[in-house]
């Protein structure tokens, strides 16, 4: 699938990216590193969904599954703002909110 997805003219290579997190942030309380793991977590459960939502397209598929989809992937944006949102109020430091999160998945025309 992601051979697919990376050969394809008609997707963004944004939506290939893999999250960690950035080595300034490693020396932060073990508090805050859990919860940052979380986030980065969170980020590549959205990234395979918005990958495998892709392949369908690619595929011609148009389907309840990926109404489903998309919808799951609006709560999990909201979800990530509020896990964002926590380890600043904690005290710790964490990146914003990737860019490729401000909108759904689509394919490129």
């Amino acid at each position: 699938m992601f051979e697919k997805l990376e050969q394809s003219p008609f997707i963004h290579k944004q939506e290939l990216c893999r999250f960690a997190i950035p080595e300034t942030l490693l020396n932060q309380r073990a508090s805050i590193m859990t919860m940052l793991h979380c986030v980065v977590d969170f980020c590549n459960t959205m990234m395979d969904i918005r990958q495998r939502y892709l392949y369908k397209k690619l595929n011609g598929c148009n389907s309840k599954k990926t109404n489903d989809m998309l919808k799951t992937l609006t709560k999990y944006v909201e979800r990530l703002d509020e896990k964002i949102e926590a380890i600043s109020e904690a005290g710790g430091d964490c990146p914003p909110r990737p860019r490729v999160f401000d909108n759904l998945p689509k394919l490129l025309k």
